[in-house]
């Protein structure tokens, strides 16, 4: 994946955001991503944004089919109801990226693509909100949060 550096891309406070493929980070940001770099700090953010890709490859490897199905999963959600920081968080899409980002192997293994965020689909608005809402109380992660709360609640 390309790195491109620009003044507009993503909106708002996120750092990064995967956009037809390539990582896209705000100049004002670049600066902490070099010194992160330099750590071996971005891997993290490189294996969710790569989910992301992989996520595309299996919506019929189409970005327009990707967006157009994310979009959906945001909107139903209801951001204008619920804020906007819970209906991202619970984008199935992001579920599973987040679930994924500390796995270094995740996305090797996937090659083909990832699906993994279909089994996110049954939780209903309610339990999203309800998950949110014991998310922002906890001190975990949103990462440790989906894996050790969400994923057991589902099984």
């Amino acid at each position: 994946m390309k790195l491109v550096v620009n003044k507009i891309i993503p909106f708002n406070n996120y750092y990064l955001i995967c956009f037809f493929g390539n990582i896209y980070i705000k100049l004002k940001s670049y600066k902490r991503w070099l010194k992160n770099e330099e750590k071996g700090a971005n891997q993290k953010s490189k294996n969710h944004e790569m989910t992301h890709v992989k996520q595309a490859i299996k919506c019929h490897n189409s970005w327009i089919c990707y967006y157009s199905h994310y979009v959906w999963l945001w909107m139903k959600n209801l951001p204008l109801i619920n804020g906007f920081k819970m209906p991202y968080k619970f984008v199935e899409f992001e579920l599973e990226a987040y679930a994924h980002e500390n796995d270094d192997n995740y996305n090797v293994v996937h090659k083909d693509g990832t699906d993994e965020w279909k089994m996110f689909k049954k939780l209903t608005l309610k339990q999203k909100k309800q998950f949110y809402k014991q998310y922002k109380e906890s001190k975990l992660t949103f990462s440790n949060f989906i894996n050790e709360v969400i994923i057991p609640s589902m099984k």
